[in-house]
């Protein structure tokens, strides 16, 4: 439904008397099965709607279509999640609602290789829908012993891994006690692989480090290097910032290069937390220089001055300056800082190194240059793209690069000193005659263009 329509429908259509909707639902539903689930799960009494959710789910596990399109395993997923509002009905009792998500999540197999799920669309509707609703039911339900029964049944299989979500939620409707209880059950699982990975989350829960640290270090040192975030996360979920402070200087030794932003986020928040801004700002600067954003200069600037920030950005130039390789990154936090003097003389003394294959920043970085009047820079950007898809003889990028070469051609004549580098014209002859029986691109530049570099137009 487009926005207007829906905004039009929700303030007119609660004006409509109830029988003339209800009769527009019901003609609905001869032609849409939708339509028809929709009315079977509002006539649905709260008594019924338990034994009808496990109905319908059995005969949806009946079937023997395989959902291969996209279109068709989301439309599958939506029917699958339309079920729940059956379990959403008023005063049906808790237990009996936990016992149909329960013979749900053992449908799993079944219900998993029915479609190919390549884009999630069936893993969304376990983890997002059917996880939330079993977390809150279960929350209200006293009886631990039973829900502690409930966890174990559901965990002795998961083939599918769909029903790992339960356990981000256990500590909603278990207590530490429980969640202590089935961890004693399944350090002696027979499935250890399993068993591991569920014991290492449960004890993430219970918000103690100490244990925590022990579950991951029974692995390997890889495992518990890889798992260092996770710790450092317990410590803090337990409120035991200074703790984790102390444990840093040795997180940070340890952790794998490719997690260590994410410690450093976590150690910026408990440094926050301790009252010690400056320790925050250490951190944060020493991202920052290690990989120069906009956005990670943003972060500095909300808990240090004005004047820490300028000398921090000052130092973030002077390296970059003094790196010999090109770095896109660099160049678009030069461009994003307003410092486009420098970014100009950084890709001009850098342009050889220039990738044309990076169609995805390079575009972007040439029309910053333009925008602000720095043309020669722009057109070398432009140059390595255009090589690029001839050098490739990449048909399809054809007209990309002619785009390139008009774009070239418009700034060619505001550019007075060329430098050290071909003039417009001569640029043109020489991938024309480099090119010469690439026809199918020449055919989409601009006539003007190709007169010049055929030799036939001479221009200034």
């Amino acid at each position: 439904m487009k926005p207007s329509l829906r905004t039009k429908a929700e303030a007119l259509l609660p004006s409509i008397p109830a029988k003339t909707l209800a009769k527009a639902l019901i003609d609905l539903a001869e032609y849409s099965q939708d339509a028809q689930n929709i009315v079977e799960t509002l006539i649905t009494p709260p008594t019924e709607a338990t034994a009808t959710f496990k109905r319908k789910l059995s005969g949806i596990k009946r079937r023997k279509k395989f959902y291969h399109r996209f279109a068709e395993v989301r439309s599958f997923a939506n029917e699958l999640e339309s079920l729940f509002d059956l379990l959403k009905k008023p005063g049906i009792p808790s237990k009996d609602i936990i016992g149909a998500l329960v013979s749900f999540f053992q449908s799993d197999s079944k219900l998993m290789e029915m479609a190919d799920d390549s884009h999630g669309a069936m893993g969304y509707v376990f983890e997002y829908v059917a996880t939330p609703l079993f977390a809150k039911v279960a929350s209200k339900i006293d009886d631990q012993a039973y829900l502690i029964k409930v966890f174990n049944e559901l965990h002795t299989e998961n083939n599918y891994g769909v029903r790992d979500s339960l356990v981000d939620y256990a500590n909603e409707f278990l207590t530490p006690q429980s969640i202590s209880k089935i961890l004693q059950q399944f350090q002696n699982h027979t499935d250890q692989r399993n068993a591991s990975w569920l014991c290492r989350e449960l004890t993430a829960q219970l918000a103690n480090p100490e244990q925590f640290e022990v579950e991951i270090k029974k692995s390997s040192d890889h495992y518990y290097l890889a798992h260092l975030v996770d710790l450092a996360k317990v410590y803090q979920a337990a409120n035991r910032h200074q703790d984790l402070a102390e444990r840093l200087n040795e997180f940070f030794a340890l952790v794998p290069s490719h997690h260590r932003h994410h410690l450093e986020e976590i150690a910026v928040t408990s440094f926050l937390e301790l009252k010690k801004p400056q320790k925050a700002v250490e951190i944060l600067s020493q991202a920052f220089l290690r990989s120069p954003s906009t956005g990670a200069l943003q972060k500095v600037a909300e808990i240090s001055t004005k004047a820490q920030t300028e000398g921090l950005k000052r130092q973030a130039y002077e390296r970059i300056i003094a790196a010999l390789n090109f770095c896109s990154a660099d160049l678009t936090f030069l461009l994003e800082s307003d410092a486009h003097l420098i970014a100009n003389d950084y890709l001009i003394t850098r342009h050889q190194q220039l990738n044309g294959d990076d169609y995805y920043s390079l575009p972007q970085l040439a029309s910053s240059f333009s925008s602000k009047g720095y043309l020669l820079a722009a057109s070398l950007i432009w140059r390595a793209l255009t090589n690029s898809i001839l050098d490739r003889a990449s048909t399809k990028a054809y007209p990309h690069g002619a785009k390139y070469l008009s774009l070239m051609h418009a700034a060619a004549s505001e550019i007075s000193n060329w430098e050290n580098h071909l003039s417009h014209p001569e640029y043109l002859r020489k991938i024309h005659a480099n090119n010469p029986r690439k026809t199918s691109f020449w055919s989409s530049v601009p006539e003007e263009i190709v007169n010049i570099a055929q030799g036939e137009t001479e221009i200034d």
